[in-house]
Order: C-alpha cells, then structure tokens, then sequence
C-alpha cells in the first residue's frame, strides 16, 4: 500500500513540471523569473550624407531583450506605433545605431522631431530611454562661412555647401545672395551663382565669389544659396558686413578690412596725404646697391618690410624712413606698403576718394627686386612697375594697420 501511494505522489510531481515548462510562452522567448529591465541611453542623430543616424546604447541588460531600435515622433517621449519606428540588429550591451534615409521615413528637412531608444524585453514589456530632440537638414546644408578681402567697392564671399539627399550628390546651381536690407533671397536682392566660375560649379563643398560693385562705407547682409534639380531653393545662414571707405582715426581712409583679426590686425588705414621730404613730393626709395633682402609682395607685409629695410638702410629721407618717422593725430605707427598692400589703396580708391593725379603718379612700395631696383605702382595706368631704380624719385603714401 505504502508503495503504491510514493508511485502516486511521484506522478503527479512529474506532471505538474511538464505542465509549467510547455506553457512558458511557447513560441518565443522565455520569460525571466525577476522581470528587471535593461537601462537604454538615447544619443544624439546624426547626418551622414542622405541619411539619419540613430545612436543610442545599452547600459546594463536587466534580464535582456530580444529586440531594440529607435521610434520618433511630434511629441515628446513618442511611442511605438504604425510606422514610426526601426528596428536594429544585435545584441547585448554597448553602444548601437541605425543610418536610414531620412526622405525614406521622415517628411521633408528642416521638422524637429523627438527620438528614443526602445528594447522589448523577455516578457515582451518595451522599455525606452530618454528622449532626444532633433531637427532633420534640408536635401542641402548651407553654411555662410563670411566675408573676407573687403575692399570700398568688392568683397570676396566664402560658403559651404553639403548634399543630404542620396539621389542628388550635385546641384544645379549655388551662389549668394546679398542686399543693404536683412534676410536677401533671389527675388528681393542681387545675387551671384558660380556658373562660369573656374572649376566644377555644381560641386559640393567649399566655394567662394569675389563680388564687385559695391557701395563703400555701406553694410551688406550676405546668405549662401543652392537649388536641387527640381529647382527648389535653399538658403544658408545669414552673415553681415562693412565695405571700407570710412574715415579712420588719422582723418584718412580705411581702405581695406580682412574680415577677420589675424596676426594681430583687421583693417589697413592710408594717410590722409601723400608725404614730403625737405619740401619735395617725391623721394628716394635708398640705399642703392644693398640688398635689404627677404621683403615680401603680399598683403600684410609691409610693416615687416619697412622694419627690415631700416635695419638695413640708414639713409635718411627715404621713402621707409620718412613713413617711419610720421605721425599725425598721435598715431605713430606708420610704414611702406607692400607692393600688394599698394594696389589695394589703388583698387579701393575707384569711387571712393580721389588720388593725386598730378605728375609723377608712381608711389614707391617697400617690397624689393634686387640690390638696385624696388617695386613702384602707377596710379594713372593701375599696374605695377617691378624694376625701378632705388634712387628715383617717386610719391610716398604711408598707411597703418589695426
């Protein structure tokens, strides 16, 4: 009797553990016996050519998952719904992302849409991280980058310009557009495109416009541009600018502005006049015969010419030295402008301040050829002349920078 009731009890032992193990949701994962969540990190998108990014990382697994991705949506802390979210592959923890095209899954650029990590754990619960806010770029990425070389009457602008769009990796046009009113576009300002330009004007990228025409003295305001193939147009930032031609704090004018300070000045300030030696107009550029050596053409060279010149040249009533020594309104800091320096004060003149047009109309500039010969520029023709003799006479116009 008492064997028949072990065999009994046994049997039913038996039985129920078959019954709980055939029942755990049969078909799919099995279910953990704590039920603790994984802890999911939502990072920030980003935007590889054509596409969306989604980032995201698990922290710690919990009692795991078999699914994660990422859903969006209007609102904040969006949900899993219809269509609104992807799936990514892999496992375990770390960091995991999925690149898609945005124009595949989300309207068009520029909407600010709220993103979250999802993982859908053992016992199907979808457990998401925090929420990101992200706004999708248009099918192009304009940057103004700014305004460099501004002269009274051109200024060089520079922009960049990025595809978004996998179907088109070129444009059909780009350029700027530019007005003495905020906010230009192609309809309400004038406008420059790069057809015509040297090089691949439908490329991506850096690109850059030199724009004439300008009224000097007068603020500009500056956006990129570009149209895709169905010639939508999109615009970049917006950026401002001066022209020179004010008068600077010597009572002459300031001819020339970098767009930016480097080396420790912006803006190239002329005199107000021409300068004498002993009664005359017009002086030596010395020291005929000595090579002063390593002086430079370009823009921005000129006070480290003059410098070099003096240490090299003790002769007195020089064009280096005379500039040296002036002064006026207690500014001291004048020099020999370079030959490219020159040209600029040249350039910026054209409808803006009036140059001496008496006899001679040379200036001498402080960029040398040789032991005998120095650089001068003709204000009557616009050219420089490389090979003028150290010891002729020409016009001196000092400037400064700042």
């Amino acid at each position: 009797m008492k064997k028949i009731v072990l065999f009994l009890l046994f049997s039913l032992i038996f039985v129920g553990c078959s019954s709980d193990s055939s029942d755990a949701n049969p078909g799919g994962p099995s279910p953990s016996p704590t039920d603790v969540p994984p802890v999911l990190v939502t990072l920030a998108p980003t935007f590889p050519a054509g596409a969306i990014q989604f980032n995201g990382s698990i922290q710690s697994l919990g009692d795991g998952y078999y699914q994660r991705g990422f859903c969006w949506g209007y609102n904040t802390n969006p949900v899993m719904d219809m269509s609104n979210y992807i799936y990514v592959d892999g496992s375990g923890t770390g960091n995991f992302f999925k690149a898609t095209p945005y124009t595949d899954i989300l309207e068009t650029g520029g909407r600010t849409y709220n993103v979250r990590a999802f993982a859908i754990t053992m016992r199907g619960q979808t457990v998401y991280g925090n929420n990101i806010v992200m706004t999708t770029p248009y099918k192009y990425s304009l940057t103004t980058a700014g305004v460099k070389e501004i002269h009274t009457n051109k200024a060089t602008f520079s922009a960049e310009i990025i595809s978004n769009n996998l179907y088109y990796q070129t444009i059909s046009e780009k350029g700027f557009c530019y007005s003495t009113a905020s906010n230009p576009t192609l309809t309400n300002g004038m406008s420059v495109s790069m057809v015509g330009m040297i090089g691949n004007p439908n490329a991506i990228g850096d690109y850059s416009r030199e724009v004439t025409g300008l009224v000097p003295n007068t603020t500009y305001y500056v956006r990129s541009y570009g149209k895709d193939f169905n010639g939508e147009v999109f615009y970049g930032n917006e950026t401002s600018f001066k022209t020179a031609g004010r008068i600077g704090a010597s009572g002459g004018v300031v001819f020339y502005d970098k767009g930016e300070t480097t080396n420790g000045w912006r803006y190239l300030e002329a005199a107000p006049n021409d300068l004498t030696f002993n009664g005359s107009i017009v002086m030596a550029w010395g020291c005929n015969g000595t090579v002063i050596g390593q002086t430079q053409a370009i823009v921005g060279s000129g006070l480290e010419n003059t410098a070099r010149i003096l240490s090299q040249c003790s002769n007195s009533g020089t064009a280096a030295r005379v500039c040296d020594e002036y002064s006026i309104n207690g500014l001291n800091d004048w020099f020999l402008p370079s030959i490219k320096e020159l040209e600029i004060f040249y350039v910026s003149s054209v409808g803006a301040y009036t140059l001496p047009t008496s006899q001679p109309r040379e200036y001498w500039s402080s960029t040398e050829t040789d032991m005998n010969q120095a650089q001068s520029y003709n204000t009557q023709y616009g050219s420089i002349y490389q090979w003028e003799t150290k010891s002729y006479g020409k016009k001196v116009r000092a400037i400064r920078r700042f």
